[in-house]
């Protein structure tokens, strides 16, 4: 039987693919199968990830006009989330959207979600890589 094709990809190939991994997964992937385990136990992977690892550990997001109450004023042109790492508050320009509105909703991996749009009823999910 041939060996799957992610057998056959470059080692760095798969480096960078598990890496973007939170930790908790890459430790479910290594009882895949024992090709994963032997590529996430191995010192080239643990050597990548530990200096290749720099997404930012955003804990919570605010609007930059956090203090509004009124639902019709949820538009803001930047929000502010907060890097653990730097234990700071980060503020980002969200002027580069194409919406009317936009909403922060979580963070989860160095990615941020908002809910962005023209109008209350026409709203998308946008994701944003603040590290690229």
């Amino acid at each position: 039987m041939d060996a799957s094709p992610i057998c056959h990809l470059p080692q760095d190939t798969l480096h960078m693919i598990f890496s973007t991994l939170p930790l908790r997964q890459i430790m479910i992937c290594r009882s895949v199968c024992k090709f994963f385990n032997q590529t996430l136990t191995s010192s080239s992977f643990i050597n990548f990830i530990s200096t290749h690892r720099r997404s930012l550990s955003l804990l919570a997001l605010r609007p930059s006009h956090h203090h509004s109450h009124h639902r019709h004023l949820h538009s803001y042109p930047s929000f502010h989330v907060f890097d653990v790492t730097s234990n700071k508050w980060i503020r980002f320009d969200l002027s580069f959207l194409p919406f009317r509105s936009v909403s922060p909703v979580t963070s989860s991996l160095g990615v941020v979600y908002l809910w962005g749009g023209s109008s209350e009823l026409d709203n998308s999910l946008v994701v944003c890589n603040p590290d690229s």
